[in-house]
């Protein structure tokens, strides 16, 4: 038995089991006159959705996972942790992804020599020192490393977060919000797409009371 008939069975079981009928087997379209016109019927409803759905689903799954995981882009990857989770220089590692994003060679291997023989960057992840840089606020005493850091946390290995705000901002721009700013419909897609991050309405209110006189109070 294969995959997708003991899908096939799984799901016509759980049809039954909450009293649903089963999918009809809809007619094929004709094939265009070059390809002989005819209009070969479906041999079963299994045979239908394998054609209509399974295959082109197969399909395009293999060509995201081509797109994304091109050799290219996971060397690169692999290059820029090397420099920025290494704990000594790797010239090769460099002078690849200097190269790549056209750094200057010789400008990014002294700030790597200065931020490796920092005692905070010793020993830590790629996620440990960015954090650094963060309290630090090394970001004008490494300007090179800022950058390759905020290249490394942004690239994307999938799509399926620009995929999300797409999707978001067909529920927030409706029929009755067709007059919406640009700015205020960004933030209202930031606000829906972050919304699993905790945020204190209070807080909020306050500061905003806060922010400048009003003839209102709002507490």
């Amino acid at each position: 038995m294969s995959f997708f008939q003991s899908c096939s069975i799984t799901l016509q079981k759980s049809l039954t089991s909450v009293d649903l009928e089963l999918p009809n087997c809809q007619d094929r379209e004709k094939s265009p006159r070059k390809l002989g016109g005819s209009k070969a019927p479906f041999e079963s409803v299994e045979h239908y959705y394998k054609v209509s759905t399974v295959w082109p689903f197969i399909d395009i799954l293999n060509e995201e996972i081509e797109a994304r995981l091109q050799e290219k882009n996971l060397y690169v990857l692999k290059n820029l942790s090397k420099v920025l989770g290494g704990t000594d220089e790797d010239t090769a590692s460099v002078k690849y992804v200097c190269k790549y994003y056209n750094l200057d060679n010789e400008h990014l291997l002294s700030e790597l020599r200065c931020f490796y023989k920092m005692k905070e960057s010793r020993n830590k992840t790629i996620q440990e020192r960015s954090d650094v840089f963060v309290q630090k606020s090394l970001k004008s005493v490494f300007p090179m490393l800022f950058e390759l850091f905020r290249l490394f946390f942004t690239i994307p290995m999938n799509s399926a977060s620009c995929e999300r705000s797409f999707l978001c901002l067909r529920r927030l721009k409706t029929y009755t919000r067709n007059k919406i700013g640009q700015e205020r419909l960004s933030s209202l897609a930031l606000l829906a797409i972050e919304r699993s991050i905790g945020v204190n309405i209070s807080k909020v209110i306050d500061d905003f009371n806060l922010s400048q006189k009003r003839r209102l109070s709002f507490v």
